[in-house]
């Protein structure tokens, strides 16, 4: 979070993806403050855990926790599990490549 004072206003600014921070909450939503040392240095803002920045936006990974489609990547959907949490996974006839972290499909037909 940016504090500028200007005018005798004081302005709060959040953080955008890799900006300077402090805690989750200097970051807009929906990235987090991720930091690489102990919990009183500064970190940046990035998407959260198993998620992305594709077109500005974070995007699911496999696995990653979701409320909609939308919030997966290309070629996943967001399905209930057994332990009753919706998580991203690859759609039918999809595998994932853990090298590109990607869902692609087998166009080797018969």
């Amino acid at each position: 979070m940016k504090i500028i004072i200007n005018n005798s206003y004081l302005h709060l600014l959040v953080a955008r993806y890799g900006e300077s921070c402090y805690n989750d909450n200097d970051c807009k939503r929906p990235f987090t403050c991720y930091k690489k040392l102990s919990s009183l240095s500064w970190g940046t803002c990035r998407c959260p855990l198993k998620y992305d920045l594709v077109n500005n936006q974070c995007v699911g990974d496999l696995n990653a926790l979701c409320r909609k489609d939308t919030d997966c990547q290309r070629y996943m959907l967001c399905s209930g599990m057994d332990d009753g949490t919706r998580r991203c996974h690859c759609q039918t006839l999809y595998s994932y490549d853990t090298e590109q972290k990607q869902c692609y499909g087998d166009y080797r037909a018969p």
